[in-house]
Parts: structure tokens; C-alpha cells; sequence
């Protein structure tokens, strides 16, 4: 068996090379390098603008919207496993092990279904996340607010930042715990609903004075631009990943026959 050389950088020197210079052994090799190198840049971006958006929505969207929060992790687990088939590849590369690129192959599989998968389902799911949204925090101002502070708190940060108030609109409030109960203190609606907060400032429930338009309408518009900027960037990213799919497997076939011959 012909002794193995660790370095991609060697034109010509395996035996069973084709004559064909992009199909070279070394050819092959430089090319799933640079490819695992821009996998690994565009995993580190991808995972970032995922672990941006989840903090830069104060949690808000995780606590209304589950399949959000599926979807968002969904990508963050993903950007790992790359990072993680990125050392698998270069493994590969550096010990010309036939069975580190199928491996690291195998795993490029999953990845792109799984983009694809999130990708297309992150966009679909946009125009449809409104209700959801409405409905879970409407329960929430409903049954919660008043009577667990880190929810009370929760809802009005949301309504201060968003410039909103309720759920739907500033009228989910008449059926709240937090009226039925008395906590509201004759406040028609919570503090946080005011244009300009003060203490009692929700006794008045005109226009002048409070949001009318509900937290669900701004939520889903906020959550629809970041599922949509998830959605683009997984497509496209899988896509590109498909043509470093089919290199990789071409080395390892490569790796495999030489390594039989």
C-alpha cells in the first residue's frame, strides 16, 4: 500500500490520480478545505444573527410563540453541528481517511435537509404566527397579570418597548384577573399602556392617552422579519452546501479507491 502523505498541498503525487487537474486527489482535497472553511464562517454568522434575535426579543417571542422558539434553536442546533462536521472534515482532509468523509458527508446531509427543513418552514410559518401570538398572550394578560409578578413585569416591558397595549387591543383588559380582582386599582388598563407612563395614568382610556393597537400585532410583525431573515439565510446557505455535499463525497471515493489500490 502506498504510503499516505498528510498534506493537501501535492499535485500529482498520489497514486491513481486522473489526468483531469479538478479531479486530482490534492484538487479535490484544497477544494473541501476552503469549502469547510466558509461552512464554519457562515455557521458562526448564522448562529449569531439566531442568538441575536432570541435576545434582542427580550424573550417575549419564546414565552407566546413555541414553534418560534423551536424553529430559532432549530438553527442554533444546526450551526453547531456544522462547526462540529467542520473538525470532522478537516480531520478527514489532514489523515486522507475515507471514513472521516463519510462521515463528514453524512453529516452535510443532515445539515442542509435540516436548513431546508427550518429555511422553508421559517418562511411559511411567518403569515401565520399573528394568531398565534394573540392568543398566548392574551391568555397570559388574562389569567396571569397582576398575580405573578415576573409575568406582570414581562407584559409591561413588552407594552412599553412596542408601544402597545393588550393582547389584541387596549379592550382585552375588561376581562382580565387582574380587573376581576381588583388589582387594577380603578385603572382601566396597566400603567405600561400610557404614551407618557405615570403612576395611575391607566384610569383614562382615551387615544390621547393610551396605545390602542394590541402587542400581538407589533410582536407578529417584529417575529414575521426575523423568521423571514432566518428563512433566506438557511435556504441559501443549504443551497451553496449542496455543491460542497458532492465534492466531499467525490473525496471520499477518491480516498476509498486509492486506498484499496
Amino acid at each position: 500500500m502506498v504510503a499516505r502523505n498528510y498534506s493537501y498541498h501535492n499535485p500529482g503525487a498520489a497514486k491513481g490520480e486522473t489526468d483531469d487537474s479538478c479531479c486530482t486527489l490534492s484538487c479535490l482535497k484544497f477544494m473541501v478545505y476552503v469549502y469547510s472553511l466558509f461552512s464554519l464562517a457562515t455557521a458562526l454568522t448564522v448562529f449569531a444573527i439566531a442568538l441575536w434575535i432570541t435576545i434582542d426579543t427580550d424573550q417575549v417571542l419564546a414565552v407566546y410563540s413555541g414553534t418560534y422558539t423551536v424553529l430559532v434553536w432549530v438553527i442554533l442546533v444546526t450551526s453547531i453541528i456544522i462547526v462540529f462536521a467542520t473538525v470532522i472534515g478537516c480531520c478527514g482532509i489532514s489523515r486522507e481517511s475515507h471514513g472521516l468523509m463519510f462521515l463528514y458527508t453524512a453529516l452535510c446531509a443532515l445539515v442542509v435537509l435540516a436548513q431546508l427543513s427550518g429555511g422553508i418552514a421559517a418562511y411559511v410559518y411567518r403569515n401565520e404566527i399573528k394568531n398565534e401570538l394573540v392568543s398566548g398572550l392574551n391568555k397570559t394578560i388574562e389569567q396571569e397579570y397582576g398575580l405573578n409578578n415576573a409575568t406582570t413585569t414581562a407584559v409591561d416591558l413588552l407594552q412599553t418597548r412596542l408601544e402597545c397595549c393588550g393582547a389584541d387591543s387596549f379592550e382585552d383588559w375588561a376581562t382580565t384577573q387582574w380587573v376581576s380582582r381588583g388589582i387594577n386599582q380603578s385603572n382601566k388598563v396597566p400603567d405600561s399602556c400610557c404614551k407618557t407612563v405615570s403612576r395611575h395614568c391607566g384610569v383614562r382610556d382615551h387615544p390621547s392617552n393610551i396605545y390602542y393597537t394590541g402587542c400581538g400585532e407589533r410582536l407578529s410583525s417584529l417575529a414575521a422579519n426575523h423568521l423571514l431573515l432566518i428563512g433566506s439565510a438557511a435556504v441559501a446557505i443549504a443551497l451553496v452546501q449542496i455543491f460542497g455535499l458532492i465534492i466531499a463525497l467525490k473525496l471520499g471515493l477518491t480516498m476509498k479507491k486509492l486506498e484499496n489500490s
